[in-house]
């Protein structure tokens, strides 16, 4: 019985293997979830993610933009406050490694063109330079490799001077790699519809950006980076903006107007109000008040321009329905604009690079002058406007009595970078303009935090590494807020 068994089961193990051989293993693959996927379609979901993670939804508006004291919490302000959910934290952490640069990491392994592996590379640089800019060192160069033979599950922490090497030779690489005659991705390149010109632009202008970041901490390596980007070509009207327009599909929103479907938490800040009225406390003198506000802002049912202090606790300052929400371009429409980096921004890093002897290509002053002229050209504010508005605030003057230009650079493109709060709060670390103060209920010692503290799921999951890389920045803990990333010096 033994020796009939043992042959049936023979039989039956040798006709499974028949079977496989004629293809009907294929019954089980589900048509549903394909295990390969075009870049066409990859691209697609990595857009979305990196510019809805970084500076469309909840990231700007719950955490950077408070920072910035560009938005204010007038319910539930613990953000603004530096007082964070631990699950919050993990999430925000774990973005940077999700869908989007998953995404990314599989078009530049696919390889099936130059100018895909291009434009993913320079959507990773970006991606990256903000995770860095906010955590300081990260898992770069070994993440995601748990899937590959030589790779690993607890990757390193890299320093945050080797990553922004890396960022930089990324973005040449992309740059090298961008040809004419190969195949480019079409509609589904939600940002510039596969006109690789406009890429090369970007990826240059994003040089510049991490470039001015290093302008403390290593001065002659920011130059070189800088003058080599700018003679490459950087943007050179708001046409080159790369900017993501959102739809009014359902699944196709902007994030802010979604949030404000479900819940109403979020207001102006005072801080950027203030300095947007020019002086006019009752917020009704619209000669003097940059034209940009009414974009902005929306009004009080009474008519004026009022924000909300940051950083206030529950029960504190007045109710919503007093404070000017966010602008209906972002909040009421749902087909709003979210903006990785703008013309006016490559103007005024210009304007500072001048300030500091650099090749800038032309002088500061008129460097300044032409980038909040590029911001407000951006929103539809006739040139006649713009004068009009320098005209009648002459403190925001090159050269105006009791500022310096490097201040007037800094706080004009502050007031620019508006819902773009991980530019605008790693722009004022940098610079420290506009002097910005905690607000009275602030905890973290009443000071504004110099970097998200690491999220408890690296503590649990990749200790050692996490331990090393506080250890190598010289921090407090896990939960330190207070010491400067690299980049950041007085």
């Amino acid at each position: 019985m033994r020796k009939l068994k043992n042959g049936a089961l023979a039989l039956l193990l040798a006709a499974s293997v028949v079977a496989c051989d004629s293809g009907l293993t294929d019954i089980n693959k589900n048509p549903l979830n394909p295990e390969d996927v075009p870049s066409e379609f990859l691209i697609v979901g990595a857009i979305r993610a990196v510019v809805g993670n970084t500076v469309a939804g909840g990231f700007n508006y719950n955490m950077t933009s408070l920072w910035a004291q560009h938005l204010a919490q007038t319910q539930y302000p613990d953000e603004g406050r530096f007082k964070f959910r631990p699950g919050d934290i993990d999430n925000y952490f774990n973005m940077f490694y999700g869908v989007g640069s998953k995404n990314l990491v599989k078009i530049i392994e696919k390889a099936e063109s130059p100018n895909y592996v291009a434009v993913a590379k320079i959507l990773k640089a970006y991606y990256f330079m903000v995770a860095t800019d906010m955590f300081g060192d990260i898992p770069y160069s070994e993440a995601f490799t748990g899937d590959k033979a030589d790779g690993t599950l607890t990757p390193k922490y890299d320093s945050q001077e080797e990553i922004y090497a890396s960022i930089f030779s990324e973005l040449k690489e992309a740059i090298a790699l961008i040809d004419p005659s190969e195949s480019t991705f079409g509609p589904e390149d939600l940002l510039y519809q596969g006109d690789m010109e406009k890429w090369r632009k970007l990826a240059n202008s994003l040089r510049m950006r991490a470039a001015m970041r290093l302008s403390k901490v290593d001065p002659a390596l920011a130059q070189a980076e800088f003058e080599d980007a700018l003679a490459a070509g950087p943007f050179t009207s708001n046409d080159d903006n790369a900017v993501l327009w959102y739809g009014t599909d359902p699944d196709s929103r902007h994030p802010q107007y979604t949030n404000r479907q479900t819940r109403n938490d979020h207001g102006m800040a005072k801080t950027l109000v203030d300095y947007m009225l020019n002086g006019d406390e009752s917020g009704l003198d619209y000669e003097k008040h940059d034209p940009r506000l009414a974009i902005y802002a929306q009004p009080t049912p009474e008519g004026y321009y009022r924000g909300h202090e940051v950083g206030l606790g529950e029960g504190h300052g007045v109710p919503l329905s007093e404070i000017s929400e966010i602008g209906a371009r972002w909040r009421v429409q749902p087909d709003g604009d979210a903006v990785i980096i703008s013309y006016s921004e490559v103007l005024f890093l210009r304007a500072e690079a001048a300030l500091k002897g650099w090749n800038a290509g032309a002088d500061a002053e008129s460097l300044y002058y032409d980038a909040i002229r590029a911001s407000m050209n951006y929103y539809e504010i006739e040139d006649d406007v713009v004068d009009a508005y320098l005209a009648d605030n002459p403190q925001w003057a090159f050269d105006a009595l009791g500022s310096t230009p490097e201040r007037q650079v800094g706080i004009q493109k502050w007031i620019a970078l508006f819902q773009n709060g991980p530019e605008a709060y790693s722009n004022w670390r940098r610079t420290g303009y506009p002097e910005l103060v905690a607000g009275r209920d602030a905890e973290n010692d009443g000071k504004i935090l110099r970097r998200i503290p690491y999220p408890g799921r690296e503590q649990t999951l990749n200790r050692a590494n996490l331990d090393a890389a506080i250890a190598s920045q010289g921090m407090t803990g896990y939960g330190d807020m207070n010491t400067p990333v690299w980049w950041d010096r007085p």
